[in-house]
C-alpha cells in the first residue's frame, strides 16, 4: 500500500511524498509532461500531472492515461491545504469516476 502527503514548503511551493520520500514527477513527465511540476487545488497542468504520477504508482500505465483528467477533476483538484491519501482511498476514488 502506497501513501502519499501533500505540504506547501516555507516559500508555498507544492512538495508532495510517497511512502516518506519525495515523490519526483519525473516518471511521469516521461509518460506525459505537463507545464511545471505537482500542484492541487484547481484544474491545471500541475494537478494533471500530480494526478498521472499518482495513478501510475496505482494502475497500468494505459489506465492511467485513460483516468488521470477525471481523476484530476474529482480527486486533485479538490484538495486544500496539507493532505493525505492512500492506495485504498484511490481505489475507491476510481470506482467513481464517469466510465
Amino acid at each position: 500500500m502506497n501513501y502519499y502527503l501533500g505540504m506547501r514548503d516555507p516559500k508555498g511551493e507544492a512538495m508532495v511524498k510517497l511512502n516518506g520520500r519525495p515523490f519526483d514527477p519525473a516518471r511521469s513527465q516521461q509518460v506525459r509532461s505537463h507545464p511545471g511540476g505537482f500542484e492541487w487545488g484547481y484544474w491545471g497542468s500541475g494537478p494533471a500531472q500530480l494526478a498521472l504520477a499518482i495513478l501510475l504508482e496505482e494502475v497500468d500505465e494505459e489506465s492511467a492515461l485513460n483516468l488521470y483528467q477525471d481523476f484530476k477533476w474529482v480527486v486533485i483538484a479538490n484538495l486544500d491545504g496539507e493532505w493525505m491519501m492512500d492506495s485504498n482511498s484511490i481505489r475507491s476514488a476510481l470506482e467513481l469516476l464517469p466510465r
